[in-house]
C-alpha cells in the first residue's frame, strides 16, 4: 500500500475547517463514523450554553472500566466546539473514583487524555473495554488516591465528526470534563493533573498551555505527556523509495487524518489524498477502530 505523501500529514494537521454554530446536536453522519452506540450518547434537547455542565450519568459496566475503581460512571457533559470555538457541543467520557472514603478536601483528580482509538463513535473509550496497558496505568493512579476523569473527545461516542488530532477540540473536551465532575458531589478536590498518551499526549501538552485562558478556575498542578505527536521537517520529505511499498501499520493514522480533512463545509475530499489502492482501507477507517485498522493495513484481514 502506498501511503499519503509525508507533506500531506502537515497539511492535514494545519487545515482549519469551519463549523456552523448550533444549539442542538448534529444529525448523525455514518460517513464520519456516527452511530452504533446506545441512546445515552445522544442528547435530544437543546444544548445548554454553559460549558462543563453535567447532562447525565449512568453506571459503567465493570467489564468496561477499571478493576480497582470504587465507583465508575459513564458521563455526558457540555463543552465548546473546538473547531469553530463558539458553538456548544455534547461530549462523553467516564469517571473513576478510588475505593473508600474521600480524604479531607477531596480526592485529587487526574484528567486522562487517551491515545488514538479511531474516529467512529464505537471507538469511544467509554463504550469499549480499555486496553490492558491503560487499565494498568490508570489503576495505578487510583491506587495512589487519585480520581480519574477520562474524556472521549468531541465527536467520539456523540454525534458529529471527531476532529482527529486537532488540539483545541481535545483541550476543550479535557477541561470541560474536569469542570463537569468538579461541579458534582463526587468528593473531588480542585487539584488536577493532566495526563495523556500519544494523541492524548498532544492533548495534555496543549491543555497545559490553553487552560489559563479557557478554564482559569481549574487548579492544574502538573502535566504528564508521553508519546506526543510531533511534526518535524523530515515529515515534509518523501520517504525513501525502498520503504514506500512496505506495509506500515502507522498508515492507519494517515487514513484518520485524511478523514479529518474531509470535515466541514468546503473541505477537501479524503478520497483525493490516497491512491486508488488505498480507497478500501479509507472507507473502512470511517467505521473501524485502530486495532482492526492496523490489521487491515498490514494485510491481516
Amino acid at each position: 500500500m502506498t501511503p499519503v505523501p509525508r507533506w500531506g500529514l502537515f497539511a492535514l494537521l494545519a487545515c482549519v475547517a469551519g463549523s456552523a454554530q448550533a444549539a442542538r446536536v448534529p444529525a448523525p453522519d455514518p460517513a464520519q463514523g456516527d452511530g452504533r452506540v446506545s441512546g445515552f450518547y445522544t442528547w435530544t434537547e437543546e444544548i445548554p450554553a454553559q460549558p462543563g455542565r453535567m447532562l447525565r450519568t449512568e453506571p459503567l459496566d465493570p467489564l468496561l472500566g477499571l478493576p480497582d475503581a470504587g465507583r465508575q460512571l459513564r458521563i455526558l457533559y457540555t463543552s465548546t466546539d473546538g473547531v469553530d470555538g463558539k458553538a456548544p457541543v455534547v461530549v462523553s467520557g467516564a469517571l473513576f473514583l478510588p475505593q473508600g472514603t474521600p480524604p479531607a478536601g477531596g480526592w485529587p483528580l487526574i484528567a486522562w487524555a487517551h491515545g488514538t482509538t479511531g474516529i467512529a463513535d464505537v471507538c469511544a473509550p467509554s463504550w469499549l473495554a480499555r486496553s490492558l496497558r491503560d487499565q494498568t496505568y490508570l489503576s495505578a493512579w487510583l491506587a495512589q488516591g487519585y480520581a480519574v476523569v477520562a474524556t472521549d473527545y468531541q465527536g467520539l461516542g456523540t454525534p458529529g465528526p471527531h476532529p482527529y488530532l486537532r488540539l483545541r477540540p481535545e483541550v476543550y473536551s479535557v477541561l470541560d470534563s474536569v469542570r463537569a465532575v468538579l461541579h458534582r458531589d463526587y468528593g473531588l478536590a480542585n487539584r488536577v493533573v493532566i495526563v495523556g498518551q500519544s494523541q492524548g499526549g498532544g492533548a495534555a501538552f496543549a491543555t497545559a498551555g490553553m487552560a489559563p485562558d479557557y478554564a482559569p478556575e481549574i487548579d492544574i498542578r502538573g502535566t504528564v505527556a508521553t508519546g506526543v505527536p510531533y511534526m518535524t521537517p523530515a515529515l515534509l520529505r518523501p520517504p525513501p523509495s525502498e520503504i514506500t511499498q512496505k506495509p506500515d501499520h502507522t498508515f492507519a493514522y494517515t487514513l484518520y487524518l485524511a478523514l479529518m480533512l474531509s470535515q466541514g463545509a468546503g473541505a477537501s475530499r479524503a478520497e483525493d489524498l490516497v491512491t486508488t489502492h488505498a480507497l478500501p482501507s479509507l472507507e473502512l477507517a470511517r467505521s473501524v477502530c485502530v486495532g482492526d485498522m492496523f490489521n487491515n493495513v498490514l494485510g491481516r484481514n
